[in-house]
């Protein structure tokens, strides 16, 4: 879905033969489909593509997966993070290229609930909301060192949702039935957040992240009537998205992505403006 000028507009990838997208990087999409093969990297422009070895095989409701390129190592790493039936977790990690998985401790029994979705990558790490609400924390994992850890967040009230900010991750909380507050995690080993703006703007209430239109401009999604807003940080103006018919955002979850002529052949500092 590409949002431009207060509307959306939907453009098929034609991906979907090739499985479920789990995760995006640098204009590189992951798709997953166990009962076929294991997962497919592949780059939606030029259509180059390389399938990796299957991994554990999970319930969807039951594992995530990240997609991320490791500036220490120059590839892109995969990580399969699953829950088995006990219930406790596993966590596996594959370079692109490599058709081997690794096995990573995984977090502690019950540090993690909620499973599903694809997690926020900034920092050079993976970062998972554990929990539907209430959390305090969130679980990172370094891309390099593959370890997890618990990162605090800001002592405030209300639900927190997480997001992809273009290379830094945010947290928007719901403080008030019409206030939101936004923070951005400035230093991962410190735990440091940094309180960016408060929204006030009429009924916030059930507002969630859905991910940011640009640098300036955070994208919210209403679960009651699944309607999108954009919150303009530099006017601290929120409007609502004009929608397109074929626009579904209550179906699955998503991920930020744009097309790119990226290679994961090419290991050379690939850092790339969305």
């Amino acid at each position: 879905m590409e949002i431009k000028d207060g509307k959306s507009m939907v453009r098929s990838l034609k991906l979907s033969s090739y499985g479920e997208i789990r995760a995006a990087c640098n204009g590189l999409v992951l798709l997953g489909n166990s009962r076929i093969c294991g997962p497919i990297v592949i780059n939606p422009v030029t259509r180059e593509y390389t399938v990796l070895s299957r991994g554990t095989i999970a319930l969807p409701q039951d594992e995530s997966y990240g997609f991320a390129f490791s500036y220490g190592t120059g590839v892109y790493k995969v990580v399969h993070l699953f829950r088995d039936h006990l219930p406790y977790f596993g966590c596996e990690v594959v370079e692109v290229g490599s058709h081997t998985w690794g096995s990573v401790d995984g977090p502690s029994f019950g540090l993690i609930s909620q499973m599903g979705k694809a997690p926020i990558v900034s920092l050079g790490a993976f970062h998972w909301m554990p929990h539907i609400e209430n959390n305090e924390y969130i679980v990172s994992m370094g891309i390099d060192d593959e370890k997890f850890r618990e990162i605090q967040l800001p002592k405030t009230s209300g639900r927190y949702d997480g997001v992809d900010m273009v290379d830094c991750l945010s947290i928007v909380s719901q403080a008030d039935y019409n206030q939101l507050d936004v923070w951005i995690l400035e230093d991962l080993d410190a735990s440091k957040w940094i309180f960016k703006q408060r929204i006030i703007a009429g009924l916030t209430l059930c507002m969630v992240p859905f991910g940011y239109s640009s640098r300036t401009k955070l994208v919210l999604k209403r679960d009651i009537n699944q309607t999108l807003f954009t919150y303009d940080f530099e006017h601290r103006e929120m409007k609502e998205i004009e929608m397109n018919e074929d626009c579904s955002p209550c179906l699955g979850s998503n991920v930020p992505h744009f097309n790119s002529l990226v290679s994961w052949k090419n290991r050379v500092g690939q850092r790339l403006e969305r």
